[in-house]
This record gives structure tokens, sequence and C-alpha cells, in this order.
């Protein structure tokens, strides 16, 4: 079976589960809103060494992978991905179809928008904000709030262009 059609004729849609390997998260929630109209269900993997805090919500379609820690009363929206080695910290909330990268650390009271990415290896102070459809570079230093839409770089982390085309 090569295209969703011919997946959606070969078996019924209640058969169907799936999960969404895309790094990208313009095209990770494009993806999902696609199949989430046509009614199939998405998978949730969270692998046996992470682990996730009393009170904490992981909503569908999230992927936690090996060694991630997530603490008590953190919100991980849907279709998110945690890469690797990745903490979020307390009373923190990670909006739907973000990722973050291996060994990005997300102090507490931290809210990370929608479709936002964090490069590997990146602090984020406690109660920083990240906008929606942020890119956040690879080895920078998130110690302010990050707008919405923008590619932000460096130490502290700052825009250095709008993220036009998300």
């Amino acid at each position: 079976v090569h295209t969703l059609e011919a997946l959606l004729t070969a078996y019924p849609s209640e058969d169907i589960e799936y999960t969404i390997a895309l790094g990208e998260p313009a095209y990770r929630e494009k993806v999902y809103q696609k199949l989430t109209e046509k009614q199939l269900k998405i998978a949730t993997l969270i692998h046996p060494t992470a682990q996730i805090g009393e009170r904490s919500i992981i909503h569908e379609g999230c992927i936690i992978q090996y060694n991630c820690f997530v603490s008590c009363d953190v919100e991980i929206g849907h279709n998110v991905v945690l890469q690797p080695s990745s903490n979020v910290g307390h009373d923190s909330h990670i909006g739907n179809h973000s990722v973050l990268s291996s060994f990005v650390c997300v102090a507490g009271h931290c809210n990370i928008g929608n479709s936002v990415y964090v490069g590997m290896n990146i602090p984020v102070k406690e109660g920083i904000t990240i906008g929606d459809y942020t890119i956040v570079g690879m080895g920078s230093c998130v110690s302010r709030d990050l707008p919405n839409g923008v590619i932000a770089l460096g130490n502290p982390a700052r825009a250095m262009k709008n993220n036009d085309n998300k």
C-alpha cells in the first residue's frame, strides 16, 4: 500500500493506527490534520526508560523517546516529539506539534507554543515563553521570552529573522 487512499481502501479505518515520523513541526501539523480529518487513530509512544511525573498530561500522538524526563504537572500537547534525553520541568506546557531535540532542558513554569522546534542541547530558563512557530537553533541558550514565528539563535537566544514559511 503506497498511498493513504489505497490504505483506506485496503483496511477499515478503525484498524489503522499511525505515528508521524517527521521532525519538522509544520509538516507534523499538516499530516496530523489530514489524518485526523480521516478519523484515523494516532498512536502515543513512550519509551520504557522515560520518566513521567505525577499529574502530567500526555496528549495523543506524542513520541517520548528514551531517557526523557517529564516532571510533575506538565502538559504535553498533541503530536509532540521529545527526542532522547530531553527534559521538561514542572508546571510547563509544550504546545501541539512541537519538537524538543536531544538534550533540551526546559525548566519549570515554561510555555512552549504550538509547532515550535527547539534544537539540540538547549537550556530554557524557568518561566520562559517561546511563541508559536518559532525555531530555536542548536546550542542556543533561551534566557528570555521569544515571540511567535521567529528563528532565534545565540546566547542569549534572540530573534534573527522571521520564520515566514513556518
